[in-house]
């Protein structure tokens, strides 16, 4: 088993150059998916305390924070930084007015996330890192949820904010976090000399270009942009191993899905996200493995947990299903 990263459209451009267009579906295609795909079963690590665990199992959903309410919301800068230096890079040493014109209005777009609210759910590659149980699990003394990702036709993971309505269903984003600069840098560098390569490819067909193209040429791009204001991360995060799920959504749009918690005395909002496979009609929990924390005792753990998902299994009436296969493991 493998999984290949899908791609998503946040922002659809009417009518954008075709040369560009074509550039940027290559890139995409293939460099930035294969980025985030996986040679083998994808299987990611949520950490979290007991009272987490239970609610993410009770209810088969995840809350997905508002990004400007991370621990460490500087992070969403970071990215929009790196971005912004390598256009403003390339803007200095262009003569081309069109290509100048062109990157001006992608420095433009980069600031368009401000008009999203973004959600996103973390989680590690890693099912035992010392790190992610110190400050997500409770010191050592929660959980963490291994999590299959399938993107094979019959059972792709999807996720959806209605419980009543599982067809109404969303395709998760979900993107591995880079933090090596050297990779970060050769990420938006490729990027954006592809869209410029395709603007020249575009110039040399038509010698001029009509008035507004650089409008749906730069909001096709900024697909692309976003995500990777979202995968770039300080190499001082490196150890998390992270991936994210995210979703961007207008700040306008069905305000009745949004919800608040209290996090530190602050209200955050987030979204319930139902995360299911559906296997032969029957919607399915992907949960894959439960890991004791180190600092839990591990024969009393693994028998309350036995004991509680014996009574999932028996007794809930939950529209989504928890599976019989689950693994129960422990942290050293």
């Amino acid at each position: 088993m493998s999984y290949k990263a899908e791609n998503t459209s946040l922002i659809n451009a009417l009518s954008p150059v075709e040369e560009i267009k074509e550039a940027i579906d290559s890139f995409e295609q293939n460099y930035w998916l294969s980025k985030h795909s996986s040679k083998e079963d994808l299987v990611l690590f949520h950490y979290t305390n007991a009272v987490g665990m239970k609610g993410i199992i009770n209810n088969r959903s995840f809350w997905s924070t508002d990004a400007y309410f991370l621990n460490d919301n500087i992070e969403l800068k970071y990215g929009i930084k790196i971005i912004l230096e390598k256009l403003k890079f390339y803007l200095n040493k262009e003569n081309d007015e069109s290509i100048i014109f062109l990157l001006n209005k992608l420095i433009e777009v980069t600031g368009v996330q401000n008009t999203y609210d973004t959600y996103i759910t973390c989680f590690s590659e890693d099912d035992n890192l010392l790190n992610q149980w110190e400050k997500y699990a409770a010191q050592g003394k929660g959980y963490n949820l291994g999590i299959h990702f399938s993107s094979d036709y019959d059972s792709r993971t999807k996720t959806s904010h209605y419980l009543d309505n599982l067809s109404t269903n969303y395709y998760p984003v979900l993107r591995k976090v880079f933090y090596e600069i050297d990779e970060q840098y050769e990420i938006v560098d490729n990027y954006i000399n592809t869209i410029i390569d395709g603007a020249k490819k575009a110039l040399k067909r038509k010698n001029e270009l009509y008035k507004y193209w650089g409008a749906p040429a730069s909001l096709y791009a900024a697909n692309i942009l976003l995500e990777i204001i979202f995968s770039l991360k300080s190499p001082s995060y490196k150890d998390e191993k992270e991936w994210r799920l995210v979703y961007m959504i207008d700040k306008s749009w069905k305000q009745e899905i949004r919800n608040y918690k209290i996090n530190e005395n602050m209200i955050v909002p987030y979204l319930n996200t139902y995360l299911y496979e559906n296997l032969n009609g029957n919607y399915i929990f992907p949960l894959h493995t439960i890991n004791i924390g180190p600092m839990l005792p591990k024969e009393t753990t693994n028998k309350s947990l036995e004991n509680y998902l014996a009574n999932i299994y028996s007794c809930s009436q939950h529209p989504i299903k928890i599976s019989k296969e689950i693994k129960i493991g422990c942290g050293t």
